[in-house]
C-alpha cells in the first residue's frame, strides 16, 4: 500500500520550498506534487457593480417578469404543454 503525506510549507525567499518529515526515507526517492491555492476573487471597487443576488435583481430594468396572476401562469403552461402534441 502506498503512503501519502500531506504537508504544508511556506515559500521561502528565492521561491524555494523546504520541508521535513520523519516519514521521508534518507536517500530515498519521493514524488512531490505542488498545488497552488485557488486565486481569491477580490471584491470589485466599482461602486455600481452588484454585490449580491438582491442587488443584481434590483439592478434589472423595470418590467413584467411573470404573469400577473397564478391563473395566467397556469394558462401559459397549459398552452405550451398542449403545443407539444
Amino acid at each position: 500500500m502506498q503512503t501519502a503525506l500531506r504537508l504544508t510549507a511556506r515559500v521561502l525567499p528565492g521561491k524555494r520550498v523546504e520541508f521535513a518529515s520523519p516519514d521521508l526515507p534518507d536517500g530515498g526517492e519521493v514524488e512531490l506534487i505542488v498545488m497552488l491555492p485557488e486565486p481569491t476573487i477580490l471584491p470589485t471597487t466599482d461602486a455600481s457593480a452588484p454585490k449580491g443576488v438582491l442587488d443584481f435583481i434590483q439592478s434589472l430594468p423595470p418590467g413584467p417578469r411573470s404573469a400577473a396572476t397564478w391563473d395566467e401562469v397556469e394558462r401559459n403552461y397549459r398552452t405550451e404543454r398542449d403545443s407539444w402534441d
